[in-house]
């Protein structure tokens, strides 16, 4: 396994960064300004099949580009692939998407393949596989579950309704504990709030109606 020399995702794409973007200029005959780098999900969330991501300058208040590398990828000589994409993409600031030029750039670099991905030439690999050792473990969980992200809610949410206007409510059981009573939210209206359907609202009133009716005369006397 090889050494650990940095305590985050964000200081090793910084630090490698800071080898291939030289690299790439120079081979490139470009300029590449000073990217900032992190990882997460791209904009198009976790069920894309985007491995990087670029921001324009445009896109920053202090005029930075910003790469995004995704927060599961763990092999570090693919990482540097897609680094060295995305860096290809902020010598351009984003401009001309994957078309003529961007491929030119990519193609003379040495990737192969579809201009969308990061396929690399052998002898490109070979120079990513030395530099990935020399950086030193990627520090990223080998085993990040993306299925755990956005998982579906499992608090119970309950129905009430407001026993005179029949709006209807969700709440938890948290908040039905801690409340006295509930008013409805309506200000024209403030009725009780009950738990259960507008049916059994409706029953409710039934029951208090047909009771007034049959007893009323008693608790008048």
């Amino acid at each position: 396994m090889a050494e650990t020399l940095f305590e985050t995702s964000e200081e090793w794409l910084t630090a490698a960064g800071d080898t291939l973007r030289p690299a790439i200029a120079q081979a490139l005959g470009i300029q590449i300004p000073v990217p900032r780098y992190t990882v997460g999900f791209p904009a198009q969330g976790r069920k894309s099949n985007t491995l990087g991501e670029t921001y324009p300058m445009s896109a920053s208040t202090d005029g930075v580009n910003e790469i995004i590398i995704r927060i599961t990828l763990t092999d570090p000589v693919e990482i540097l692939g897609v680094l060295a994409h995305e860096l290809i993409h902020v010598a351009m600031d984003c401009r001309y998407g994957h078309g003529k030029r961007f491929t030119a750039h990519f193609n003379k670099f040495g990737f192969i393949g579809s201009p969308v991905g990061h396929t690399m030439s052998p002898d490109l690999r070979i120079k990513m596989a030395g530099l990935a050792s020399a950086l030193g473990e990627y520090p990223r969980s080998k085993g990040l579950n993306e299925t755990a992200v956005n998982s579906k809610q499992t608090t119970r949410m309950l129905k009430a309704t407001c026993q005179t206007c029949g709006m209807v409510y969700r709440t938890t059981q948290k908040w039905i504990d801690l409340a006295a009573h509930i008013n409805c939210g309506d200000r024209s209206c403030a009725g009780p709030v009950i738990l259960g359907s507008t049916f059994m609202v409706l029953l409710g009133k039934f029951i208090n109606t047909f009771d007034s009716f049959l007893f009323g005369g008693f608790h008048n006397g």
